[in-house]
């Protein structure tokens, strides 16, 4: 697209209708591959640091053996590979099958998986929440949208343009007033033909930063 703000608000409404690859097909096709090599990379790191329960002891000497031996596995949990997969990729059956997709589809597919609904899906199979709370709150995440509303753009060069947007709706008069004083930002890289598209990452439009939240027997959006 010629225009970065033209850009922006297509990706917002594809992201809305649930159009994951059309919000891919939006995005430089460097970054997708960086995208993908980066995801596959994770999953081939070793764990920095395993922790025991004699860390935990030797930090905390009052703690109980039951609760230090509780935190191990919870982390464990969190940081073997198979839990970091299914967090990023919850629709993919494994890196092997991520590693034969082309970049624009890996991108599709953790949009896709980083959707409310789907992270609540996940929720259900870990045997977080129930079924019937999902189904509670499947309409009130059906009815969720990403209002994202573009600011302006700033260009950083001749072949980088920032966006600068907010959490709200697409007038300024109606965003709240911490939503205007706290933008955030989203770059395009200019195409060979000239036009632009955005860049894929790991916190695209914030999405990588959005969550579902457990409380008890049920679950919020944060």
């Amino acid at each position: 697209m010629k225009d970065p703000l033209k850009l922006f608000r297509a990706a917002v409404a594809a992201l809305n209708e649930e159009k994951w690859l059309d919000v891919a097909e939006l995005c430089d096709p460097a970054s997708l591959r960086e995208f993908k090599n980066s995801a596959l990379a994770q999953f081939d790191l070793p764990t920095s640091h395993i922790w025991t329960v004699e860390d935990f002891l030797r930090h905390t000497p009052d703690m109980p053996r039951e609760v230090a031996q509780y935190q191990v596995d919870q982390i464990q949990r969190q940081t073997h590979p198979d839990s970091r997969f299914a967090h990023d990729f919850p629709l993919l059956a494994g890196p092997e099958e991520l590693r034969s997709m082309e970049p624009t589809h890996v991108f599709a597919s953790w949009l896709e998986g980083r959707s409310m609904k789907s992270q609540l899906e996940l929720m259900v199979r870990s045997g977080r929440v129930s079924s019937a709370a999902l189904e509670a709150h499947r309409e009130a995440i059906a009815s969720m949208k990403h209002e994202l509303a573009p600011i302006g753009s700033v260009p950083d060069g001749d072949e980088i343009v920032h966006v600068l947007y907010r959490w709200g709706p697409d007038e300024s008069d109606e965003a709240p007033a911490m939503a205007r004083v706290f933008p955030f930002v989203t770059s395009c890289i200019r195409q060979p033909g000239g036009g632009w598209l955005l860049i894929a990452d790991f916190n695209f439009l914030s999405i990588g930063s959005m969550s579902v939240g457990v409380d008890g027997t049920e679950a919020d959006i944060d």
